[in-house]
């Protein structure tokens, strides 16, 4: 310890204390919006620049939504026309550029692929996965559903979700779940006939057929990258249809 009496300070070149910090929660996320609110890669870069500096470490990444499907899916090339505009899209490349660029700062990326529901943007390049309910609900597009009942609407869902996986090799997936509106579901004659075959009465059980079908698709490519850390990830709505999901599944 050495003492300054001029400018009356102590120095004390060792304590005998040890600090230990560490989070309260595990989980500190952000979520973006790119279907409503398209963000470039040099925004989404600023953003995780300020997520550790403010203690966050997860960046939840909304990519496609009822409003624009941004995404440039190599696998399904036409989807992307549903974006904005052929300007305001993002590339695998893109991805594997932000996700490197957020592990470097700490900072996990979770992407989301919104399934079954907020799908109305999915129809510019592949309309005949939405179920056919336009008519009677096409005028708010936030009530547009995939097909759940259409097996190339599971063929394109596992296209993408294989996309990013290769692109940014992360083991957890969000697949949403959120706001199925059942109506739109129910104006559909092929899905009410598919509905009457299994002896269905009840919308939650079509909406535990496509879970369960999707979560499949996203844990098997989850798990090739990391058994020990694949998760899938749903909205609470998931969880309130009781759909038969992995004990692992994070709501």
């Amino acid at each position: 310890m050495t003492r300054d009496e001029s400018a009356g300070t102590v120095i004390l070149g060792y304590a005998p204390l040890f600090v230990t910090d560490y989070a309260r929660f595990h989980h500190r996320g952000l979520m973006i919006d790119s279907s409503r609110h398209y963000l470039s890669v040099g925004q989404i870069q600023r953003i995780i620049d300020a997520l550790p500096m403010n203690k966050f470490n997860k960046l939840h990444w909304h990519i496609v939504d009822s409003q624009s499907f941004p995404l440039n899916s190599p696998s399904e090339p036409e989807l992307v026309k549903g974006a904005y505009s052929t300007k305001l899209v993002y590339s695998v490349d893109d991805l594997k550029t932000l996700n490197q660029y957020a592990h470097r700062r700490g900072v996990e990326i979770i992407f989301e692929v919104d399934v079954p529901g907020h799908a109305a943007s999915w129809a510019a390049g592949k309309p005949e996965l939405l179920a056919d309910c336009i008519a009677k609900y096409g005028y708010n597009i936030n009530n547009l559903a995939l097909n759940p009942v259409n097996e190339d609407t599971y063929v394109t869902l596992k296209a993408i979700l294989s996309d990013i996986v290769e692109a940014t090799g992360t083991s957890v997936l969000h697949l949403g779940g959120d706001e199925v509106v059942y109506g739109c579901w129910r104006a559909d004659p092929a899905i009410v006939a598919f509905m009457a075959e299994k002896g269905w009465t009840d919308y939650n059980q079509l909406m535990n057929y496509f879970v369960t079908k999707a979560d499949v698709i996203a844990q098997e490519l989850t798990e090739k990258v990391n058994p020990s850390t694949s998760r899938t990830i749903h909205w609470e709505e998931v969880f309130s249809a009781n759909c038969d999901v992995d004990d692992d599944t994070i709501f």
